[in-house]
């Protein structure tokens, strides 16, 4: 896949984008993408230009897909620093949307997150996309939707 690329059937969004890892400076290669995560990620991005018409604002993508090294490497480092402030560790998510290419994490340029979440969740637009957000606080600096099974906790979950 050509990184410049658009992502089939969507106005806003390339390849790079859905298969940029910041962390490793490097897009996951083709050779790292199943059929069925590709698929995956051209549904999430078609998502996303939802969003993106919905919202009016530009939107930067922090991560999309994670390879699983990537994933536990993340979670490696978070727990390494939350050891530094006494919190307990966090389990890594196994069943990550992150890893099937099913979840984006973004912020909305010109916009606070909670002004983002406040809007999604008053407009009833996760119901209306089938899709879940994942209640990472107040102050938070990203956004999380997936469209991953809703659980008990519902369409805001807690991670």
């Amino acid at each position: 896949m050509n990184l410049s690329d658009k992502i089939p059937g969507c106005k806003y969004f390339t390849w790079k984008e859905a298969l940029w890892l910041p962390q490793e400076g490097r897009a996951v290669s083709d050779s790292e993408i199943t059929p069925e995560i590709k698929n995956n990620l051209i549904r999430s991005f078609q998502w996303m230009d939802k969003v993106r018409e919905w919202i009016g604002k530009p939107i930067i993508v922090t991560i999309a897909l994670r390879t699983m090294a990537y994933h536990l490497d993340l979670y490696k480092r978070i727990n390494a620093e939350r050891a530094k402030k006494g919190q307990p560790e966090l389990r890594v998510p196994m069943g990550s949307g992150h890893l099937k290419g099913r979840a984006v994490d973004f912020v909305v340029k010109g916009m606070s997150c909670d002004d983002f979440k406040e809007k999604i969740l008053s407009e009833g637009k996760l119901d209306e996309w089938n899709l879940r957000m994942e209640n990472n606080g107040k102050g938070a600096n990203w956004i999380h939707l997936d469209d991953m099974q809703v659980g008990a906790s519902g369409r805001f979950f807690n991670p």
